[in-house]
């Protein structure tokens, strides 16, 4: 049986960010976020004293993708992977995929799920996309991770998804939602003009995937059918062709 990803968050209904007014306090946040001038804990502290971040804007090396606010007040920070943080998301990578349904095998015999090490893998390669290493941050821990890489449509350039994990206690919470929104807004603010992956369609339509065969781009295995699926972003302009992941997910 081919590798395929299973949805870590199948269900989850929340939707990502603030629901707030133009210039509010939650506005401003994600403004000063998006230049780099907030901290991840800087920011969780501020917007729950209601303290106006143009009081505490500094240069900060946490640069945040998105903010989101749960209803039980909590914050989840998705911001971009740090060098810091690698043994967490392989922790959490193992965690999810860990006796879950068609995660791919162990590289070694016992050893962590293949995603686990298919994050490292990924690393090392000319694929990684720095940029699109996301993590959500929920009390300055790593609760969730996804990744895109370099994949091609024939020889155009694309992105390939995946894996996307989140720690099995925090699931259901919009932590995978969220994490999806700022990779794909990621993505489209690059430029990049087409993302691809395998999964549940009923969980990824969400996210604006479709089949990737109803707009001409061929699955790398045929037998995934429907299962695999394409987003295509602001810069694409109707490449069709056979995708191509990045070359470690042929290790597996």
């Amino acid at each position: 049986m081919p590798w395929t990803f299973r949805p870590v968050e199948a269900g989850v209904q929340c939707a990502l960010g603030f629901e707030s007014q133009p210039g509010g306090l939650e506005a401003e946040l994600v403004e000063a976020a998006e230049h780099g001038q907030v901290s991840a804990r800087e920011a969780r502290l501020k917007v729950r004293r209601g303290v106006s971040v143009r009081q505490v804007r500094r240069a900060g090396e946490n640069r945040l993708t998105t903010v989101s606010e749960r209803a039980d007040g909590s914050m989840v920070m998705i911001r971009r992977e740090l060098p810091g943080d690698v043994e967490a998301i392989r922790a959490v990578t193992a965690a999810a995929f860990r006796g879950a349904a068609h995660s791919a095998p162990p590289v070694e015999p016992g050893g962590e799920p293949g995603e686990a090490t298919l994050v490292s893998w990924l690393r090392d390669d000319a694929g990684w996309v720095p940029e699109l290493s996301l993590v959500a941050v929920e009390d300055d821990l790593v609760v969730g991770h996804v990744v895109a890489t370099r994949a091609h449509v024939d020889a155009q350039p694309a992105l390939g998804l995946g894996p996307l994990s989140v720690l099995p206690h925090r699931r259901r919470a919009g932590i995978g939602a969220a994490l999806m929104h700022g990779l794909l807004g990621a993505a489209d603010a690059l430029g990049e003009p087409l993302v691809g992956l395998v999964g549940d369609p009923a969980y990824y339509r969400r996210f604006g995937f479709v089949p990737a065969q109803s707009i001409g781009v061929a699955a790398p295995d045929s037998s995934w059918g429907d299962n695999f699926q394409v987003r295509t972003l602001t810069r694409y302009e109707g490449q069709t062709g056979r995708f191509h992941f990045a070359s470690p997910f042929d290790r597996l």
